[in-house]
């Protein structure tokens, strides 16, 4: 056998020793991604509950991240790639709640195997889903109760992202903006920057 790996067919630019470059698994950290599934029990429908809410929590890092984009952009009276996030936020949702599809094969039965190795977590305690709904303006005090354990330069960031902050007059501009568009038909082609065609696919002019 040789000790050249044999090249496969369309591999002749392709980088197969990574040792000195970057590596798809170096790049999104899959060492960290991969080895978080930690589950207390032995039954097997554990790992999918982790696996679901661990994505949703990936998720919704990215909707925070448009979302404080789009404060920012509606700051700068900037809002062509502000309805374009709005539009991201859209499909990340849609794409949320069609993934509990996959939660659904647990029965109640196969929950119940592992649920007292849970305590007293719930996904009530969800720092992001706290902070989205801060960010979409409900900031009722009593939901951060249950962080005051946390360390203090999360809450700290939380609360100079948040609190010091309003935002609920930029989601009413962009609200009322919006129902506008639809009113006239319009296809929010705002400054000729990104438009959502009536196929529903996006599109940059």
């Amino acid at each position: 056998m040789s000790d050249t790996p044999e090249r496969y067919a369309g591999a002749a630019d392709a980088h197969l020793d990574l040792r000195h470059h970057l590596s798809y698994a170096d790049y999104l950290g899959l060492d960290a991604v991969l080895t978080a599934q930690r589950p207390r029990t032995d039954a097997h429908d554990e790992m999918l509950f982790i696996v679901q809410h661990q994505a949703t929590e990936l998720w919704l890092k990215l909707v925070l991240h448009e979302l404080h984009t789009v404060a920012a952009l509606v700051d700068a009276d900037d809002l062509g790639p502000a309805f374009k996030s709005f539009a991201r936020v859209e499909r990340v949702m849609q794409g949320l709640i069609a993934s509990w599809d996959v939660l659904s094969t647990m029965t109640p039965a196969d929950y119940m195997a592992f649920r007292a190795a849970l305590d007293t977590s719930s996904g009530f305690q969800s720092f992001q889903f706290r902070e989205l709904e801060f960010v979409l303006g409900n900031r009722n005090a009593v939901y951060l109760e249950p962080f005051r354990h946390e360390p203090q330069i999360v809450i700290n960031g939380f609360a100079n992202r948040l609190i010091h902050s309003d935002r609920r007059g930029r989601w009413s501009l962009i609200a009322g903006t919006g129902r506008r568009c639809l009113r006239e038909q319009a296809r929010c082609n705002t400054q000729g920057e990104y438009k959502q065609s009536e196929s529903g696919h996006n599109d940059k002019t």
